[in-house]
């Protein structure tokens, strides 16, 4: 994972070898492990919003962006003003990511 921090401002994005699938897993094994999870998509790309915690109270966005059957990007952004900025960045992130890879990376 790779992680990026100005004080207030904080980013991390991992790639995982698994889809969103083993989130789905983890929620039915252990469902008090997911205060929030809440599907959604991004630019047609399944992705995934949940909380474990207090994360939000913190201003803490996690975002999971499913790229293939056995691949997913784990982001996750972080802003002590606003949650709502976090949400922002998170999606923001995550719309570049789904554009390199419909891209091929170029």
């Amino acid at each position: 994972m790779c992680n990026w921090n100005s004080g207030r401002k904080a980013l991390g994005i991992g790639l995982l070898g698994q889809g969103l699938k083993a989130q789905y897993q983890n929620k039915a094994l252990i469902p008090e492990t997911f205060k929030k999870f809440e599907p959604t998509t991004i630019n047609g790309y399944p992705a995934l919003h949940f909380e474990g915690g207090k994360e939000s109270q913190n201003g803490v966005y996690n975002l999971d962006l499913g790229l293939s059957d056995n691949q997913m990007a784990l982001i996750q952004a972080n802003d002590t003003s606003s949650l709502e900025n976090a949400k922002k960045i998170a999606e923001t992130v995550a719309k570049a990511v789904v554009q390199q890879a419909k891209s091929g990376g170029r």
